[in-house]
């Protein structure tokens, strides 16, 4: 699973043919909470010789745990919160 997010978080552009495929399917063999913790922890990265880089990281991860909260936790919401 980390390289799976490392890819998702990868500095070139997301692969929008791989992000969402992969977030209809990792709970297959990964809960919410893994997979949350590997791409919270690649906001952490440590600073490489190119902050560029980190940068891009860093709003790829963002990104995806955008994508995450809005098209997934906010339909639990909607539906369970009377």
């Amino acid at each position: 699973m980390p390289k799976i997010v490392e890819r998702l978080t990868h500095p070139s552009a997301p692969d929008a043919s791989f992000v969402l495929p992969f977030l209809v399917c990792y709970r297959t063999c990964a809960t919410s909470d893994e997979v949350l913790h590997l791409i919270l922890a690649r906001l952490d990265l440590p600073e490489p010789s190119n902050k560029d880089v980190a940068e891009m990281v860093r709003l790829h991860s963002i990104i995806i745990i955008n994508i995450i909260l809005y098209n997934h936790y906010i339909v639990l919401f909607i539906i369970f919160i009377p």
